[in-house]
């Protein structure tokens, strides 16, 4: 499908039992290795606009121009086929984060849901851990004190959504976190 020289876009308020925001800490860990940083950062600059349009509570659609929205999230401008705009949109309706209504109409996701069983098995292992570990801190399970990441050789504790932290306790020997329950079988 062509794209349009100016784009209207929507909302795509689709509920999701556990929806994570684009600008969120889960969106970067679990969602950046499936989508890419391209369809990422369209994401999130669309979220962005759309909170800043918002008026009683509703999100309000807005236009722009695809050149602009391109060179804005720092990509090449240009709609042609193969160009980085169209193909990060096209990853988005991959992952229904975003579908195209006709040329010029394109509806985003506000929210994004946890990543798929299928989605997290093609992750590296230790990033299903830490997923892992995000899920049980998230449902508050185990007080909510799990295996946080290693960052510079040292644990750091999670950033919540709900603005807490996690911290680390209770991982076996071998870092095994299998008997925590897994979120995002979706």
């Amino acid at each position: 499908m062509h794209l349009s020289a100016t784009l209207n876009i929507n909302p795509w308020p689709r509920p999701t039992p556990e929806a994570h925001r684009p600008q969120s800490d889960y969106a970067e860990r679990f969602w950046l290795p499936v989508i890419g940083p391209s369809s990422l950062w369209l994401l999130r600059w669309v979220q962005r606009e759309l909170e800043d349009r918002r008026r009683e509570g509703q999100y309000v659609p807005f236009t722009v121009g695809s050149d602009e929205l391109a060179l804005r999230i720092g990509l090449g401008a240009g709609t042609a086929r193969q160009s980085p705009l169209r193909r990060s949109l096209m990853r988005l309706e991959t992952f229904e984060l975003g579908r195209r209504l006709d040329e010029s109409v394109v509806e985003f996701r506000t929210t994004m849901p946890s990543v798929s069983t299928r989605q997290l098995e093609r992750m590296p292992v230790e990033l299903r851990r830490e997923h892992r570990a995000w899920c049980a801190a998230s449902s508050g399970l185990g007080l909510g004190l799990v295996l946080a990441p290693v960052v510079g050789g040292q644990r750091r504790p999670w950033r919540l959504e709900g603005g807490g932290t996690a911290h680390v306790i209770g991982a076996s020997r071998s870092g095994s976190l299998s008997s925590l329950p897994r979120c995002g079988s979706a």
